[in-house]
């Protein structure tokens, strides 16, 4: 019995700027993804800290929530069997030090920093990324 399941995806201002939005969209839907909900919306820098809040490399939060804040991001919540891990699989490593079959990252990030797409990782990030940045979901999958 297969799992369908949701995920996040945001596209990156860096990557919105480049107009690639709806290529990456594409490449969810040809995945096998639905998107069932998108948003562009301007984070805040609560909102940046709070998807980052894991992040190891502390001394890069102040690049890191000054890059997420820059511009428009493109939110997009996706629908499919597996979907947090086929999402993760589709962007690729946050770490670009092997562009080959890094995915999405590996074809428009420019560097580990600017890194086009974030994906949630778990359900838990899931939850925490949906509250973050589009609460207003909560309310329309009841």
């Amino acid at each position: 019995m297969s799992e369908h399941e949701l995920t996040l995806a945001m596209i990156k201002p860096d990557t919105m700027n480049k107009g690639l939005a709806p290529v990456i969209e594409q490449a969810f839907i040809d995945a096998g993804l639905e998107i069932i909900y998108k948003k562009i919306l301007q984070l805040t820098m609560e909102q940046a800290r709070t998807i980052t809040g894991k992040l190891r490399e502390r001394h890069l939060m102040p690049l890191i929530e000054s890059y997420l804040t820059s511009g428009e991001s493109e939110v997009l919540l996706l629908k499919g069997e597996n979907a947090i891990q086929r999402t993760r699989n589709l962007i690729g490593y946050t770490k670009l030090s092997n562009r080959e079959g890094a995915g999405l990252r590996g074809l428009y990030a420019e560097n580990y920093l600017y890194n086009a797409i974030h994906g949630s990782a778990t359900p838990e990030e899931l939850e925490r990324d949906i509250l973050t940045l589009i609460p207003e979901v909560l309310g329309e999958r009841k």
